[in-house]
């Protein structure tokens, strides 16, 4: 074969190949790819049952803690107060930064994450539950540092003499 005859066979084999590409690329785009379903942001910073765990990795991953509240009664206390605690344990900027989840179980127990720690408690009382949000949460109230404080000076006061 002579050479000029051997430059336009491979000129022409890299044609049908970038032809065959771009007809690929086309019926593909036609045709639809699966995309991955997108996250959708919670419409409550109160959730009852479970949620995606790809929507509570995206929450933590920004900075949200997080509150799993298992529960066994509906009408206990602790059940209606939980309500509350994304817009009392609001950051000092405002923003809301507690997520609660709430969880039909066999006992009472609560599991509070972020970025900042973790705790977990088994039937606790209101007074446990705050003060573990308290210290788990990113950027605390000032009402933590107020509860922190009250409790220092009432243990010291406790454990002086007169």
């Amino acid at each position: 074969m002579k050479k000029q005859t051997k430059q336009r066979i491979a000129a022409l084999v890299i044609v049908v190949i970038f032809g065959m590409s771009s007809i690929a690329f086309v019926v593909g785009s036609l045709a639809g790819t699966p995309q991955e379903d997108k996250i959708k942001p919670l419409e409550n910073f109160v959730v009852e049952g479970h949620v995606d765990q790809r929507v509570e990795d995206a929450y933590y991953k920004g900075g949200f803690s997080w509150m799993k509240f298992y529960y066994t009664d509906k009408n206990d206390l602790l059940y209606l107060s939980v309500d509350q605690f994304p817009d009392i344990f609001k950051a000092p900027n405002g923003q809301r930064q507690l997520i609660v989840q709430k969880l039909e179980g066999n006992e009472s127990y609560v599991y509070v994450y972020s970025l900042n720690g973790q705790e977990e408690l088994t039937v606790p009382t209101e007074e446990q539950l705050i003060e573990s949000v308290c210290r788990v949460l990113s950027a605390p109230p000032p009402d933590c540092a107020f509860l922190n404080q009250t409790k220092t000076n009432n243990t010291n006061s406790n454990n002086s003499t007169i």
